[in-house]
C-alpha cells in the first residue's frame, strides 16, 4: 500500500487515504471527499467502493502494482481518468450558469426533476433565486 501512495504521488495525484491495516481514522473520515477510489484487493474492497460511487459519486477502479507493465498500465488507466474528469470540470468552470443548467437537463434529466431547487443551485455554483430566474428564462409561461 505504501509503495502504490508513493507511485502515485509521484504522478502528482493527493491521496487523501489509505485503507491498509494501519489505516487511521482520520484518513477514513477524508474518503467522500476522494476524487476516485483506487482498489488494489478487489476482493475486500470492492463493496466499499461501489457503496461510495453509489453514494458520493466517487468513482473506482482496481489497478495493479504487480509488475512493471501492470505497473505502467494501471498507472496510464488512472491518468487517463483524471485527465477526463479534469477537462468536464474545466468546461464546468468556463460555461455560464444558464449552459450548465442546460447540461444538466440533457445529462441528469432525473435530478432537474427530483431534486430540490436549491440543491441544485448549489450543485451548479448559483443561488436559488438565480436557477429560479434560468427556469423561467427557458420555460417561459
Amino acid at each position: 500500500a505504501w509503495s502504490s501512495r508513493i507511485l502515485l504521488e509521484e504522478m502528482g495525484l493527493r491521496v487523501v487515504g489509505n485503507w491498509s491495516g494501519d489505516a487511521t481514522l482520520t484518513e477514513i473520515e477524508r474518503a467522500p471527499k476522494a476524487k476516485l477510489n483506487l482498489i488494489h484487493c478487489y476482493r475486500s474492497m470492492n463493496y466499499i467502493a461501489r457503496h461510495m460511487e453509489e453514494k458520493f459519486n466517487i468513482p473506482w477502479m482496481e489497478y495493479n502494482f504487480f509488475g512493471p507493465s501492470q505497473i505502467a498500465e494501471s498507472l496510464r488507466k488512472i491518468a487517463a481518468l483524471f485527465d477526463d474528469k479534469m477537462r468536464r470540470e474545466q468546461q464546468f468552470l468556463q460555461a455560464s450558469a444558464t449552459e450548465r443548467y442546460q447540461a444538466l437537463m440533457a445529462e441528469r434529466p432525473a435530478w432537474v426533476e427530483r431534486v430540490p431547487l436549491r440543491h441544485l443551485a448549489s450543485y451548479l455554483g448559483v443561488t436559488d433565486v438565480a436557477l429560479s430566474r434560468i427556469r423561467r428564462r427557458l420555460n417561459p409561461g
